[in-house]
């Protein structure tokens, strides 16, 4: 509990309230000999130290995050590739031609996180399992159902895609009349 109390004792997500308890429980000297008083505060801090070292010590990642991984799911597939690309290509060009434009429309990465669902499983029914060898490797166009694997690196491509460089409105200002 030391090593998390050190850990985290600058983290403004941590919850406060663990974070005394943590220190009450690291504040008793010999907590050995005085145990039985101490029950109910010893479960709590054996109960965190589990979930900080097995899982995420923030109750919100551990809602929605799974602590284990499934390795059999594809990752790297044609589709995510695919799907991913043409969301970049599509969300790069809106944001970049409204940029300019008064009230300017932008397009964020949840509008490509909500799309990429529907289109993912789309795909996954409409693609042929056709496979080919390339560089040694074997690649299919439909390894399956779509999966949270997949949608994430959709996700994360349009999320890096979808912002215009800073560097264009140099480009732009240039050009404009003075």
């Amino acid at each position: 509990m030391r090593q998390v109390e050190e850990f985290h004792q600058y983290d403004q997500n941590f919850p406060h309230v663990v974070m005394i308890k943590i220190k009450q429980f690291l504040a008793i000297p010999d907590i050995e000999s005085v145990a039985d008083q101490h029950a109910e505060l010893i479960r709590e801090m054996k109960l965190e130290s589990v979930l900080v070292t097995e899982n995420s010590p923030y109750d919100e990642v551990r809602a929605i995050v799974d602590n284990t991984d499934d390795p059999e799911l594809p990752v790297s597939t044609i589709r995510a590739y695919v799907i991913g690309t043409l969301f970049v290509f599509g969300g790069a060009f809106v944001n970049m031609l409204f940029s300019n434009r008064q009230p300017s429309v932008v397009i964020l990465a949840n509008v490509a996180q909500l799309l990429a669902y529907p289109c993912g499983t789309g795909l996954a029914k409409i693609l042929p399992d056709k496979r080919f060898k390339m560089f040694g490797t074997e690649f299919s166009l439909n390894p399956g159902p779509f999966n949270k694997k997949e949608h994430m690196l959709i996700t994360i491509m349009a999320t890096v895609g979808f912002h215009t460089p800073y560097t264009a409105n140099i480009i732009i200002s240039q050009y404009l009349p003075m």
